[in-house]
C-alpha cells in the first residue's frame, strides 16, 4: 500500500540537523533502487526507503540557521552518495565521526554486521557546516565506541557528542525514532 506522504518539515532555524536517511543500497553491478532487488541490506524490511534524489530534494536549507552543522549517519558503501547529499542540501564537508559497533551482549567484540567487500562494524557521521559554524569543543576525537541496538537505533553516545559540538541551541532530527528531551523530531516512526 502507498504511505501518505510526510508532514511537512519544521521550520527552525536549526543550528544542529541529525538525519538518519533511509538510504536505499546500490552498486555497481546493481542499478535499480528497487526495495529488495539484487544485493542490499535489510534496511527495506524495517521501513519505507528513499532513493538518493528523493533525499537530495527535501528541503533541509529552509530549516537549518544561517551558521548550522548538518549531521548525516552513512555506512561505508554509501559515503560518495552522502557527501553529494550534504552538498544538495547546502553543506560543507568537514570531516566524519566513526561509530565502532561492538555485540550487544558484552560490548567488548566487534560487531559483525552484513556487507559486500568487508562485514560492517562501523557507521558513520559525516559533519557539513552552513555559514560560520565553530564547535564548542575542540577536544573531541573521530571515533567512539557503542553496543548496536535495535535495527538503525542510533547510541546515546552519539547524542552526548553533539551536545559537546554545539551545546545548547535548537536540533533536529530528521527520520527519528523516538522523542528526544531538548530536540525536534521529525519521522514516521517518531509518534509510534
Amino acid at each position: 500500500p502507498e504511505l501518505p506522504p510526510p508532514p511537512p518539515l519544521p521550520k527552525g532555524p536549526f543550528n544542529l540537523i541529525v538525519a538518519d536517511p533511509p538510504w536505499r543500497y546500490s552498486y555497481s553491478t546493481r542499478k535499480s533502487e528497487l526495495d529488495g532487488t539484487g544485493w542490499h541490506g535489510a534496511q527495506f524490511k524495517h521501513y519505507r526507503t528513499m532513493t538518493f534524489a528523493e533525499i537530495e530534494a527535501l528541503p533541509i536549507a529552509q530549516s537549518a540557521s544561517s551558521n548550522s552543522l548538518c549531521a548525516l549517519w552513512i555506512v561505508n558503501p554509501l559515503l560518495p552518495k552522502c557527501l553529494r547529499v550534504l552538498e544538495a542540501w547546502g553543506f560543507d564537508y568537514r570531516g566524519m565521526v566513526t561509530w565502532v559497533k561492538t555485540d550487544k551482549r558484552t560490548g567488548t567484540k566487534p560487531f559483525f554486521g552484513n556487507g559486500y567487500w568487508v562485514r560492517g562494524a562501523t557507521e558513520h557521521l559525516v559533519f557539513g557546516v552552513r555559514g560560520k559554524v565553530k564547535p564548542f569543543s575542540r577536544r573531541e576525537v573521530s571515533w567512539f565506541s557503542a553496543r548496536v541496538q535495535k535495527h538503525s537505533q542510533k547510541p546515546e553516545a552519539a547524542f552526548e557528542l553533539f551536545h559537546r559540538l554545539i551545546g545548547e541551541g535548537p536540533k533536529l532530527e530528521l527520520f527519528a525514532r523516538v522523542p528526544r528531551v531538548g530536540w525536534t523530531v521529525w519521522g514516521n516512526e517518531v509518534h509510534q
